[in-house]
């Protein structure tokens, strides 16, 4: 494996900082030092136990518990290519000794013209259009900016699952800061409709699929409210 320096901004996140415990935060250390220079690994249940077994994770259960976890918090995110699973680190940008592309790229990494010296490209926008993004300061600022309009809208949606989905539904939507204002204004009464509340949030959509059917344009019923039927 190349030697390899990881950036102090990852480990001083606060998706890192905030992790419950050291062996989530370990095992996140150990998918930065495996993967490859785009960020990506190997992520099968068996490929799991096998990186996180020194810390701990001693099954495919605890294996997929943690990895399920690292993924709600965006420090990972899984995805296929021929029917095998792998795991791609976001915002990983690291720089190696040696240029090394170990597994197929994943969705949110599409570079083109890469050298020993590029620093991988993952902007969710560029990805789910099929195109790739531009190293260069204004291209990370709006890549960041994106990210935090979609941590606004994921901290109200009240059911908060399969968030690398979410995120790619929302970069489809590619909201400003005033139609984001409309998204969230829609949750917050879509949370307090009947629908919604009925037992216990069962009725809850994934934020995915709410995003993929323009659920800010539903009319909902408030709590208590019977829609008149003509």
């Amino acid at each position: 494996m190349p030697s390899r320096m990881i950036r102090d901004a990852l480990l001083n996140s606060e998706r890192f900082i905030n992790l419950p415990d050291n062996t989530a935060r370990i095992c996140y250390v150990a998918c930065l030092l495996r993967a490859d220079d785009r960020g990506n690994l190997e992520g099968g249940p068996g490929h799991l136990v096998r990186l996180w077994r020194d810390f701990g994770v001693d099954g495919t259960e605890k294996a997929a518990s943690i990895g399920q976890f690292l993924a709600d918090q965006d420090l990972i995110r899984f995805y296929e290519r021929g029917g095998k699973r792998y795991i791609h680190v976001p915002r990983f940008g690291q720089r190696m000794r040696s240029f090394k592309r170990a597994c197929p790229s994943s969705p949110w990494c599409e570079t083109s013209g890469e050298s020993a010296n590029s620093t991988p490209i993952c902007p969710q926008n560029a990805a789910n259009r099929g195109e790739s993004r531009p190293e260069g300061k204004g291209s990370e600022e709006k890549y960041n900016h994106a990210q935090t309009l979609f941590a606004r809208f994921w901290a109200v949606y009240p059911k908060r699952f399969s968030r690398a989905r979410a995120e790619k539904a929302f970069a489809k939507v590619h909201p400003d800061e005033h139609f984001l204002q409309t998204i969230l204004d829609a949750v917050e009464r879509a949370k307090a409709s009947e629908v919604w509340r009925r037992e216990k949030g069962r009725y809850i959509p994934y934020p995915a699929s709410w995003l993929n059917a323009r659920g800010w344009e539903d009319e909902l019923a408030p709590a208590g409210e019977k829609r008149l039927s003509l």
